[in-house]
């Protein structure tokens, strides 16, 4: 799709890019610990370089539906998930523990963990009334006056009752009852540690919505240094940063990590093959053809699943997405596998597409793919028999035309939205739909508003499959985006949340699935396999299944040269 704009277009553009790009790199000096792969020992310094193709605004950690961008690199959390196992590890919380009865969880708060060194923390350390008020700004009992809408993370962390800094360094989190999965939702990567009030310092609840060197704080590996947004991001080597590496210094290796606006796709293609940039996400078989055609030592990355996971919502406060059998008829007349094929293609023989099921595969309490496979949404091609029962809805619906504007993102999410169009247009070629894709964080912003009719977009996955269902599709999720209010929906997934026993809280999850397939409130489209292209000398990548794991996991990265 769309490959002569790909291809030629950015050697037309791509003396712009290269200029902002020029002189990016340092020289590597000392080495540190052992690499991934056993072979050679790390080297430090060196910049960095990848792009960045949306605006950053609406990235606060705790309201923002645009969070998932910046923090990877700066962010400092109280618990992190490691990407190629997914188990929990220690961060800004050194050890944990429950009570008995399991409604208190103590955070113990590891000493030594300081703070960047400007005003008004000024170096200090990271202390429990910074992590008790993050999870309360999280779950929004810091502003009770705004809705569940505000706060797209809060079903991570709904069990929470109150969090309560009782010394320096102890945090007691009183549940509402015991969970299964509170302490997976404190790993979330998008809900960083912010210091104490520092909102209020600023001037009010939404003084962090749009990133600011003056404002973001990070005890991370990297701290925000420069921010123009839509033109350049940098995060500078934090030295103070914990965790040390083989060497005895502090991680990172790399001096920095920048990021550079460029929207096209095709304009970011010719600046990696011109060697200006360091790292590129392959986002569909043209991409990857065209670069490992002209650039054959470029090293492939192959990671899944991708932590993105496509779907449709039609906002049911709008007419006629109100009503089910119109849902359920634009359901039917998708094509995931087709999706799949065009988008993603193959890699070494095997598919990177996956069957999207209402819970991501990378669950293990998803809708297996042969399961979903067996379904009328995921058949490929559709039969007449399926094309006709859509038909039937519609025309049960009422429905003999009908005009509405789809609303996306840029990127490979406008080319899935547009071959949705498409494939509705098939079977409804009266059905006018107009394509809308916006920068990301207006979009996301118009989502949160209920200001749009059908959004396609890119939902990121949750630390939990219990989280990830609450967040999407209950009463209060915070991206309930379709604004369902089901209550059979709701019983399930509070049951589930409340329910220790594993085999009863899978039950329970697998009817909440079956749930939305009823529903369709949104309807997933595309799942896949991600790649990452490097060039030859980036060693230490770390990628992994459900997390921005290239990003949180960018103090590992070094360069061979």
């Amino acid at each position: 799709m769309g490959q002569q704009r790909r291809v030629w277009l950015p050697y037309l553009l791509s003396f712009i890019v290269l200029a902002l790009l020029g002189g990016a790199c340092a020289t590597p000096t000392a080495p540190g610990a052992v690499d991934q792969d056993g072979t050679k020992s790390p080297k430090r310094g060196g910049t960095l370089t990848r792009h960045a193709t949306a605006s950053m605004a609406g990235a606060d950690p705790a309201m923002g539906q645009n969070a998932y961008q910046m923090w990877n690199y700066i962010g400092t959390f109280i618990v992190r998930r490691e990407p190629d196992t997914w188990k929990l590890a220690p961060d800004a919380v050194e050890r944990w523990e429950f009570s008995p009865d399991g409604l208190e969880l103590t955070l113990h708060v590891r000493q030594g963990f300081k703070w960047e060194h400007k005003p008004p923390v000024n170096g200090r350390e990271i202390e429990a009334r910074d992590i008790a008020y993050t999870l309360r700004s999280i779950t929004g009992l810091q502003y009770p006056e705004l809705p569940p809408l505000r706060f797209p993370r809060r079903s991570n962390l709904e069990d929470m009752a109150d969090a309560v800094a009782v010394d320096k360094y102890t945090v007691k989190v009183r549940l509402k009852h015991p969970s299964a999965t509170f302490l997976d939702g404190l790993a979330e990567f998008r809900s960083p540690i912010t210091p104490d009030k520092i909102r209020e310092h600023f001037g009010d609840r939404d003084s962090l919505a749009n990133p600011s060197p003056e404002r973001y704080f990070s005890a991370g590996p990297f701290v925000l240094t420069q921010f123009q947004d839509t033109v350049e991001a940098i995060y500078s080597r934090y030295p103070d940063y914990w965790e040390k590496a083989e060497d005895g210094q502090s991680k990172p290796y790399l001096d920095a990590v920048r990021e550079i606006w460029i929207p096209d796709q095709g304009t970011a293609i010719a600046a990696f093959l011109a060697g200006q940039l360091d790292i590129l996400a392959l986002g569909n078989p043209e991409d990857r053809n065209l670069i490992l055609s002209q650039r054959k030592e470029t090293r492939v990355i192959t990671y899944s699943p991708e932590s993105c996971w496509y779907r449709m919502a039609f906002n049911m406060s709008r007419k006629p997405f109100d009503d089910v059998r119109v849902r359920r008829a634009f359901s039917l007349v998708l094509d995931p596998v087709e999706t799949g094929k065009t988008l993603w293609g193959d890699w070494e023989t095997k598919p990177i597409w996956r069957y999207p099921g209402p819970l991501p595969w990378a669950y293990p309490e998803a809708l297996s793919q042969e399961e979903l496979a067996q379904l009328p949404f995921y058949e490929s091609p559709k039969s007449p028999r399926t094309i006709e029962e859509a038909k039937r809805l519609m025309a049960e619906a009422g429905i003999t035309s009908l005009e509405f504007e789809m609303m996306s993102s840029t990127g490979t999410i406008k080319d899935a939205a547009q071959l949705a169009i498409h494939q509705i247009n098939r079977v409804f070629p009266n059905i006018k739909i107009k394509a809308a894709p916006l920068d990301n964080a207006l979009q996301l912003e118009r989502a949160a508003k209920g200001d749009f009719d059908v959004q396609y977009y890119c939902y990121i996955h949750e630390p939990t499959a219990v989280a990830h269902l609450k967040t999407a599709f209950h009463s209060k999720g915070g991206r309930n985006s379709a604004r369902l209010n089901d209550a059979k929906m709701d019983e399930l997934l509070d049951r589930a949340g409340k329910e220790l026993d594993r085999e009863k809280r899978n039950q329970l999850l697998r009817e909440s699935q079956s749930r939305v397939l009823e529903l369709v409130s949104m309807m997933p489209t595309a799942h896949y396999a991600s790649q990452m292209g490097t060039q030859p000398y980036v060693r230490g990548m770390r990628l992994g299944g459900g997390t921005r794991g290239y990003g949180i996991y960018a103090k590992e990265i070094w360069f061979d040269k």
